[in-house]
């Protein structure tokens, strides 16, 4: 069993109980899904669709060990996501998950994936070697990388330049990244990572920077 299924079996409490999985149809996105009254961590949208959705650990248990080379699908991204962040809170106390949902629904399509797991390199120790065997593409691993600040805990200069590096990034990865950090920055500006009398980096220069 690799990393991600092993944290997601370990963490399937945590997943049932205190995830909310939110409805990826796209007429209501930030849709949340109801707990089934059995407890099994599936559920149904209160907006009246019929998808149902089962745990983030319930999906890895044998789903992409006959499946190398497909590419990674925008709810397996999700899921993948659940998983790997089962249980993980900000300084805020807020769960990890709430902000990845809210910035993966905000990307544009074709960076949905990667809106889904941009935290996973910084937050986690899942290896690269197991996202690419997900169904990762390199570009989105690229943008991951992107994605990832070398320092959590940058000063504002360090932040800037972060910044700086996924605005001069070219290719697929650079337009993947760039995409999925104005819905980062723009989610962290209405969600702050700190409390305000703490401190928080320089979110709205860092949007400014990208929108030029």
């Amino acid at each position: 069993m690799n990393q991600v299924a092993a944290a997601a079996a370990t963490d399937l409490e945590l997943v049932r109980r205190a995830l909310p999985l939110a409805c990826s149809e796209t007429e209501h996105p930030d849709r949340l899904f109801a707990r089934s009254s059995a407890g099994n961590g599936a559920g149904t949208c209160p907006a009246g669709c019929t998808r149902t959705v089962a745990s983030a650990a319930s999906w890895w248990e044998g789903h992409r060990d006959d499946r190398p080379g497909v590419p990674l699908s925008p709810d397996e991204a999700r899921a993948l996501a659940e998983a790997a962040h089962a249980g993980q809170l900000e300084p805020t106390g807020a769960p990890l998950i709430a902000h990845v949902r809210r910035v993966a629904f905000a990307s544009p399509p074709f960076a949905r994936n990667v809106g889904w797991l941009h935290e996973v390199l910084e937050w986690t120790t899942v290896p690269e070697e197991e996202l690419l065997d997900a169904g990762v593409s390199d570009d989105e691993l690229r943008a991951l990388r992107l994605l990832t600040r070398p320092a959590p805990n940058q000063d504002e200069m360090g932040y800037l330049s972060h910044v700086n590096r996924i605005l001069g990034a070219s290719g697929g990865a650079g337009a993947l990244a760039r995409a999925v950090k104005r819905a980062d920055l723009e989610d962290r500006l209405e969600h702050p990572r700190r409390h305000v009398d703490t401190g928080s980096p320089p979110y709205r220069r860092a949007l400014a920077l990208l929108a030029n």
